[in-house]
C-alpha cells in the first residue's frame, strides 16, 4: 500500500484530482477546531466506530477519506496494532495531523481515487460530506468505495443533518429557520440539493452493498455549546457570494428565498443577523441529527 500511495502522491501533482468548487466550508483553524467538536459529537453519540462483523488480520488497511485533521483516523490507529495501517487523504493537507506509527496521509480527492487502489482495503469511513457533494458526487464516491474494498469489506458513512430532511425536529426558531431556508438554497445554487442524504441507502444498495443499516441520533445542546458545534459565520462569503433567488426545499413544498436579502447583503448586514441567531440559539434547546449508515461489500 505504501508503493500505491507514493504512485498517487506523484499522479495528484500531474493534476489528477478534482478542485472542491462545491464544498461550502473553508479548510483553516476556525475549521479545525469544528471538525475536532463534531468529532466529539460524534464519538459522544454515534460511538460505534468499527462495524461488529468487521476482524482485521496483519497487513490489513483502511481508509479514511476527507481525514480533515485526522481525528478519527488518529483514534482508530491507536486501536489497532502497528500491522495495520489507517490511511487518510483530504483534497487539503492543510489540517493534517503529524503522522502516527500506523498511519499515512496523502492529498488526495475521494472523487478521484487511484485505479491501482482496488481491492485494497478492508474498512472505509467517511463522514461530514453533506455540504460537498452533489447527488452524482455521492454516486461515484460510493461506487469507488465499492471498488477499493476487498470482498467482505465494510463502509461506514457519518454525516449531519444540516437541512433537516429527516423527521424528528421541532419547529425552529425564526431566525434558526431563516437560516436553515437559506442554507438550503445556497447548497441548491452549488447543486447540492437537500435530498441527497434520503437518497445515500439507495446509492449503497446500487453500488451493489449488502448488510445496509441505517441509524439516526438525536443530539440536544443549548448555549455555547450548540453555537460552537455549529458552522454559522463559516458559511459568510459563500452567502454574500451567490446573492440571487433560489427555490428550495421546505415543508411546505417549494419556497422561493432570496439569499441575499434573507440574510443579509453585506458583511456588516450578515453579522447583525448571525449575532441575532445566536442570540436566539442561546436561550434555546438546539437540536444536532446525526445519520449513519453501515454496509458490507459482499465477499
Amino acid at each position: 500500500m505504501a508503493e500505491l500511495l507514493l504512485q498517487s502522491k506523484a499522479a495528484s501533482r500531474n493534476g489528477r484530482f478534482h478542485a472542491a468548487e462545491t464544498y461550502l466550508l473553508p479548510s483553516d483553524e476556525e475549521g479545525r477546531v469544528r471538525l475536532d467538536i463534531q468529532h466529539r459529537l460524534l464519538m459522544a453519540h454515534t460511538p460505534m466506530i468499527v462495524p461488529s462483523g468487521l476482524s482485521f488480520n496483519d497487513g490489513d488497511a483502511i481508509l479514511d477519506p476527507g481525514t480533515g485533521t485526522g481525528a478519527w483516523l488518529n483514534a482508530m490507529a491507536k486501536m489497532l496494532p502497528p500491522t495495520i495501517t489507517v490511511y487518510g487523504i483530504d483534497i487539503s493537507s492543510g489540517l493534517f495531523p503529524p503522522p502516527l506509527a500506523n498511519t499515512s496521509l496523502l492529498a488526495c480527492s475521494t472523487l478521484d481515487l487511484p485505479a491501482e487502489w482496488t481491492s485494497n482495503f478492508v474498512y472505509v469511513h467517511q463522514r461530514l460530506m453533506v455540504l460537498a457533494f452533489t447527488h452524482e458526487a455521492w454516486k461515484k464516491c460510493i461506487s469507488d468505495f465499492y471498488r477499493i474494498l476487498k470482498p467482505g469489506g465494510w463502509i461506514r458513512l457519518e454525516e449531519y443533518d444540516s437541512a433537516r430532511v429527516f423527521d424528528g425536529y421541532r419547529e425552529p426558531g425564526p431566525f434558526y429557520g431563516r437560516y436553515l431556508g437559506s442554507l438550503s438554497a445556497l447548497g441548491e445554487s452549488r447543486g447540492i440539493t437537500s435530498d441527497n442524504l434520503l437518497k445515500i441507502t439507495g446509492l449503497l444498495e446500487g453500488a451493489g452493498f449488502r448488510e445496509v443499516q441505517f441509524t439516526k441520533s438525536m443530539t440536544l445542546l443549548c448555549g455555547e455549546d450548540a453555537l460552537a458545534a455549529g458552522a454559522w459565520r463559516s458559511l459568510k462569503a459563500p452567502f454574500l457570494q451567490i446573492g440571487g433567488q433560489y427555490f428550495c426545499t421546505a415543508s411546505g413544498g417549494q419556497v422561493l428565498i432570496d439569499v441575499g436579502l434573507g440574510l443579509g447583503a453585506t458583511d456588516e448586514e450578515l453579522d447583525t443577523f448571525m449575532d441575532k441567531m445566536e442570540e436566539e440559539l442561546r436561550g434555546t434547546i438546539s437540536e444536532l441529527m446525526f445519520v449513519t449508515w453501515t454496509a458490507q461489500k459482499p465477499l
